[in-house]
């Protein structure tokens, strides 16, 4: 059984309609709101010098280039936001 990562679905929806002949659909495009919000983690991880070091750091001791490391940190931030997005809106 695979589990599919919850994404958040279109951080900014536009919606196409689409007919062909007599079948009609409507498309979604554009970045998951997960891609946003790793977006978002990353500028602010740039802007913090200490915070690039330490990535710098524990990529290296992991075996991870620093770009990875600080890739996966940032979707691992864009993870816990959708998770709390999630709790929030659960009655």
């Amino acid at each position: 059984m695979t589990t599919q990562k919850q994404d958040g679905g279109p951080a900014f929806p536009s919606s196409n309609d689409i007919t062909v002949g007599n079948a009609h659909t409507n498309v979604h495009s554009g970045m998951t709101l997960r891609d946003w919000f790793a977006g978002q983690a990353l500028a602010g991880m740039w802007s913090n010098n200490d915070h690039l070091c330490i990535v710098k750091e524990n990529a290296s001791k992991a075996g991870h280039s620093f770009d990875e490391r600080l890739s996966q940190n940032a979707y691992a931030i864009a993870d816990a936001m959708i998770a709390e997005r999630k709790r929030r809106d659960t009655p």
